[in-house]
């Protein structure tokens, strides 16, 4: 079996991170697997061929799980200093949301064949200078108002259904819908509900 099509298990909490990086991922690995809480990751490790894990980068959730399999960190912010407690959790890669997707296919399939080591500063450097075609597409959206529109379109929600969802304050919901609604030059919630459902973006949080 060819090692960059081994299966790949993807654990985050946010659905339009965990579909987008199936997506992305799709063709290029054996199959990839979606979970979104950490029970779940940890009994497909367990009992299944899983040749790494695309984790969240929580320090307590890598290092639990870099004691079974490879684990490449998600990070949310393009900073280096998010990936550096990552790797020093026990991850073995680290990708941001804001890694272009030929990239984030290139590291998977690096950790996968195990041929490279890659100095954890310079993969971080390189790794997050670039933003994600879609934020690029969505008029400037950053990451989280796009998460938060996924889950606003998907179920009409109110701002503390939609924040438990993400696990986030509603105070952050309630700006996120405020600058996304000025960005996308909606004026309430039914507006910017129909523009995520144009885009597609509500399939994203389901």
């Amino acid at each position: 079996m060819n090692e960059a099509m081994k299966n790949v298990l993807i654990f985050h909490r946010i659905p339009v991170i965990r579909h987008g990086l199936q997506d992305i991922l799709a063709g290029h690995v054996g199959s990839s697997i979606a979970v979104k809480t950490l029970d779940a990751a940890l009994s497909y490790v367990a009992t299944s061929s899983i040749g790494a894990v695309l984790c969240e980068a929580n320090e307590i959730y890598i290092a639990e799980i870099a004691k079974e399999a490879k684990v490449i960190a998600v990070v949310l912010e393009g900073s280096p200093a998010h990936g550096l407690r990552a790797l020093s959790a026990g991850a073995v890669g680290c990708i941001s949301i804001y890694t272009e997707s030929e990239a984030i296919v290139q590291v998977v399939k690096t950790i996968l064949v195990g041929s490279a080591a890659l100095d954890p500063q310079e993969m971080l450097a390189a790794l997050v200078r670039h933003k994600v075609e879609a934020l690029e597409i969505f008029v400037g959206l950053s990451a989280m108002e796009i998460v938060t529109i996924a889950h606003l379109s998907s179920s009409g929600g109110s701002n503390r259904a939609i924040a438990d969802a993400m696990n986030a304050s509603e105070e952050t919901v309630r700006a996120c819908l405020f600058r996304a609604m000025k960005k996308t030059h909606t004026s309430n919630r039914v507006q910017l509900c129909l523009w995520a459902i144009e885009k597609g973006l509500d399939a994203y949080a389901r």
